[in-house]
């Protein structure tokens, strides 16, 4: 068996072994071309504090450069980090595979409550937040049952109009809501 040392083709800058008669390479089992490719580590979730994270100071605490934490997210400056929640980390640059914020800055619990007032303010189209907290503790935060109390009681207030004294046109708007609208 003849051997030769020439450049790769697939890997010119390593030096390998080749076969006369295949015109093979011979590749050694510890070489790196016969290890498989190692898959990419999976994103990592982290809890933004809005009082001392920013982009530079997750991208040192993760040793992640700036730019893939903005592109990953789609923050293409700083300040917008202030409106989230959680970011990303990009798994192909931090292999600890572990967040450094695992879990919600005020607690599971407060992030569903808060999560809760949201939802439903969006579904019953109220802006105040105080009206959400009376509905949502009277139902236990359960929201359907929350909503629902709130549909009927919108139902009352069309079935029971208030009367009016007679004079002028605010007497007559007196039971309405102003988020309702113009019915």
């Amino acid at each position: 068996m003849s051997t030769s040392t020439e450049a790769c083709c697939t890997c010119a800058s390593l030096l390998h072994t080749y076969d006369a008669k295949t015109e093979k390479p011979i590749i050694p089992a510890s070489s790196s071309l016969s290890e498989k490719p190692l898959t990419p580590a999976p994103d990592v979730l982290h809890f933004i504090d809005g009082s001392s994270d920013s982009i530079a100071s997750l991208s040192l605490r993760y040793g992640v450069p700036a730019n893939a934490l903005g592109t990953t997210n789609n923050l293409y400056s700083d300040h917008l980090l202030a409106a989230r929640r959680t970011i990303l980390i990009p798994g192909e640059f931090y292999k600890g595979g572990v967040s450094l914020s695992p879990r919600p800055i005020e607690g599971e619990e407060e992030e569903l409550r808060k999560a809760k007032i949201r939802k439903w303010m969006v579904a019953c189209k109220v802006a105040e937040y105080d009206v959400a907290l009376l509905y949502l503790q009277q139902a236990e935060y359960n929201l359907d049952e929350a909503i629902e109390a709130f549909k009927e009681d919108e139902k009352w207030e069309k079935e029971h109009p208030l009367v009016g004294l007679g004079k002028g046109k605010k007497a007559q708007e007196v039971g309405r809501r102003r988020f309702i609208g113009n019915a």
